[in-house]
């Protein structure tokens, strides 16, 4: 009977330790606050010049290269604000080739 009583005991404790670390963890994850998406969206604004810098900007050009399934690629896109975009995309020799 003791060996039984031995593992309730410990069964026992080892409960009561995985209930006290909950607890522990809920009630952090509850005093800790999470930023809003306006927060951090207001935040990046702020960060790059603020919403007049933003509104000056009239146009946009990125460059990005691709692989796909061995085939490379390079994409320049150019987009002007409230006139259209223009999209280049070219083909470069494969890896295999």
């Amino acid at each position: 009977m003791s060996i039984i009583n031995i593992n309730l005991n410990s069964y026992k404790m080892k409960t009561l330790k995985t209930l006290t670390l909950l607890f522990a963890a809920i009630l952090c994850s509850l005093s800790s606050s999470a930023q809003t998406a306006d927060e951090i969206i207001g935040k990046y604004i702020q960060a790059v010049g603020g919403k007049d810098k933003l509104t000056k900007i009239t146009s946009l050009y990125t460059e990005s290269t691709v692989d796909i399934m061995g085939m490379l690629g390079t994409i320049k896109s150019t987009t002007l604000n409230g006139k259209g975009m223009r999209q280049n995309i070219w083909e470069r020799k494969p890896r295999w080739g």
